[in-house]
């Protein structure tokens, strides 16, 4: 009878513990992505920048290209799967600050909705060319 109640006991402690693990990597999952969220935010609201995460496996991608010494159309492809990608990231982010409630008033998203869309904008004219050849854009 002690056996079974002490199993009981170590399995009871058992879920607890995974229970908590699980919860608190889960959030340290979410908490990541939503830094990331607000670092590109600040990056592209307040620098007009696109963010280095976006484009460095475009980077390294087109790096690889003109080391093997492609032609114009290979890395011209680079360029324009660059352009979506980051462009759909944007549309996510903007998506985003549409219906988070983590801004401080309807003025703030107001401001920053206008400040991302304006770079949505101004993203289809960039040298993206230029933009992955350079670490600062």
């Amino acid at each position: 009878m002690l056996e079974v109640f002490l199993a009981l006991l170590l399995l009871i402690a058992a879920t607890i513990f995974l229970t908590q693990l699980i919860f608190r990597l889960g959030t340290k999952k979410l908490m990541d992505q939503l830094e990331a969220r607000m670092r590109a935010c600040e990056l592209i609201a307040n620098h007009k920048r696109v963010p280095d995460d976006w484009l460095r496996p475009f980077r390294e991608r087109a790096e690889t290209l003109r080391r093997a010494g492609s032609d114009a159309g290979a890395l011209a492809k680079i360029e324009a799967q660059a352009k979506k990608r980051c462009a759909r990231q944007l549309d996510e982010l903007i998506r985003f600050y549409e219906h988070t409630n983590l801004v401080d008033s309807a003025e703030t998203r107001r401001t920053l909705l206008a400040s991302l869309r304006e770079q949505r904008t101004r993203w289809e004219t960039l040298d993206w060319a230029a933009m992955l050849e350079h670490v600062g854009n």
